[in-house]
């Protein structure tokens, strides 16, 4: 089996210089995002002359408190790696720095423990797409609404918050993907290119979604949220067909299609085990139909010409074409299989890169015929049966794991990493041994996740 710990940065990977320019940038972008925020709150209330505008203020600042939400998950995740609930730890979390201080702790010097290295980036990561999803999505909607369908203009704060956070927001989805790749074994660190190239990707894609909706906003007003809706009940029923099986619980499996749903109602996020180049093409081709068909609806063309008319739906196109270009160059250049994915669809199926480079696409690996893994717990059974013993699997490192594989299926999960990978990111310590020798190894927790043992449920 692999060894996950053998798959690290090769040759034009990411340095660790790199990685803290990485975690600056995200720290950079959320001071300028939150500074942003509050200085076009400061404005609509002072240069406001009319209830507009004190409207625009209450909704910017109405948009800011999901934003606990994440902190909150931030401190409990804490206390779930067995850090102590310590005043200044609280405090910090109340004052909005949780995530902060997680990247100060990502950006500090490498540590030994490369696994949990790994699952550090992975909590911040996720944390801040949280963030991002529930504080900063809302918040670039509605300043696209007031640039777009208001006369503030784009000569106020609006535009600068505007591009903060879809900057902010794209960013964060690249983030999350970076570190989904490090969690999959075998996948070499994102490069600086294909870092860049993800983010125009998304920052295109985002922006000329956001543009469309107002733009039809501007003449059908709330016409626009029967529209959001029929894509949400969609995209929940596509999700649904999927049958992913990342969540086991019936009614948590029900909530997580509905909050996909109303995601790819402006991204997409590839959450099923597979190849995913047909649900990709199948999802952009989709909005591209949906947004030249908003655009028609919305614009004047055929009334008069002018730029208003023309071209902001150019602008548009030709955002959503960037995105396009962007996805097809990091998914031929830039990914970490980019010559498997290319092979495989010059030869339309798998089989035949597979049988030309030795090599699968899917998370299985050639298991070396030496020996399997029998690792014993101290109140009997195997690893395989800590599902159903400990509460660790209930973990939010377990949901990582799981979102980053793409598959909630145990035995996948643990033939993939095999050499001890899936214990090492779970914070276990394990020893492994052949058949052959009489000996009982054991399982035991760290200190960190020592106060997550013994209930008997899975999550």
């Amino acid at each position: 089996m692999r060894d996950y710990s053998a798959t690290q940065s090769d040759g034009g990977g990411c340095t660790p210089c790199c990685q803290v320019c990485v975690f600056a940038f995200t720290a950079f972008l959320l001071v300028a995002e939150r500074t942003a925020l509050i200085y076009c709150f400061v404005y609509y209330l002072w240069v406001g002359h009319n209830y507009c505008y004190a409207y625009l203020a209450g909704f910017t600042a109405l948009f800011l408190l999901p934003g606990w939400f994440p902190q909150w998950l931030s401190y409990l995740w804490y206390l779930s790696d067995g850090r102590i609930s310590r005043k200044s730890l609280r405090w910090t979390h109340i004052l909005h720095l949780g995530i902060f201080k997680r990247l100060w702790e990502c950006m500090r010097l490498p540590d030994e423990d490369v696994y949990g290295e790994i699952m550090q980036q992975a909590d911040v990561s996720a944390l801040r797409l949280f963030e991002a999803l529930v504080v900063t999505l809302p918040e670039t909607l509605l300043h696209t609404y007031v640039l777009i369908c208001t006369d503030i203009g784009v000569k106020s704060p609006a535009s600068v918050c505007f591009a903060v956070c879809l900057l902010s927001l794209a960013w964060a989805l690249v983030l999350y993907a970076r570190a989904c790749s490090l969690i999959r074994p075998g996948h070499l660190q994102m490069t600086p290119a294909a870092i860049l190239c993800r983010l125009l990707w998304r920052v295109s894609m985002l922006g000329s979604r956001f543009a469309v909706l107002m733009l039809f906003t501007r003449i059908f007003q709330q016409w626009v949220l029967g529209v959001i809706g029929v894509h949400w009940l969609g995209a929940t029923f596509w999700m649904v067909s999927q049958q992913t099986n990342i969540i086991r619980s019936t009614s948590r499996w029900r909530l997580f299609n509905l909050v996909l749903g109303a995601v790819h109602i402006f991204l997409f996020l590839n959450v099923k085990y597979g190849q995913s180049r047909y649900r990709m093409a199948g999802f952009y081709l989709v909005m591209f139909l949906e947004n030249a068909l908003l655009l028609l609806a919305s614009s004047w063309l055929f009334a008069m010409v002018s730029w208003d008319t023309v071209g902001i739906p150019a602008a548009v196109f030709c955002s959503f074409l960037i995105g396009v270009i962007a996805l097809v160059l990091y998914y031929r250049f830039l990914h970490p299989k980019s010559f498997e994915i290319f092979q495989s669809i010059r030869h339309r199926g798998i089989g035949g890169a597979c049988m030309q480079r030795g090599s699968t696409l899917s998370l299985e690996e050639k298991v070396a015929p030496s020996f399997h893994r029998h690792a014993t717990l101290s109140g009997g059974g195997t690893l395989m049966d800590l599902p159903i013993q400990w509460e660790g699997w209930k973990h939010h490192h377990w949901l990582l794991i799981r979102l980053a594989l793409k598959t909630g299926d145990v035995s996948r999960i643990w033939s993939v990493y095999g050499e001890g990978g899936l214990a090492g990111l779970m914070g276990l310590s394990e020893e492994v041994h052949s058949p052959d020798v009489h000996r009982v190894p054991r399982v035991c927790c760290s200190p960190e996740l020592k106060a997550s043992i013994i209930r008997d449920s899975s999550f």
